[in-house]
């Protein structure tokens, strides 16, 4: 299992909805489980999808050199797609 850590982040909580299907609802559910029961601390669905995806994202070597290093043009979309008004 991964080594998944729940850590207090600062990080103000944001809502997104997306669907997905009630096998991958099911595998998430199953590993909030088994990671509760391992690491004997609870954990909300939220909690532990956030904790994948950063522990994921963070495995990409490639794309965390290139976030480094975004154009102007890829922050004002992040900014859009976060609800930010993009600097002219």
């Amino acid at each position: 299992m991964a080594s998944l850590k729940k850590t207090k982040v600062i990080d103000p909580p944001c809502r997104l909805g997306f669907s997905t299907t009630e096998s991958v609802r099911r595998r998430i559910e199953t590993y909030r489980v088994l990671t509760e029961d391992a690491h004997g601390v609870p954990y909300t669905t939220g909690e532990l999808i956030a904790l994948m995806v950063t522990a994921w994202m963070d495995q990409d070597a490639d794309a965390v050199k290139a976030a480094k290093v975004l154009t102007a043009d890829q922050q004002a979309r992040i900014d859009q797609a976060m609800g930010a008004k993009a600097e002219a």
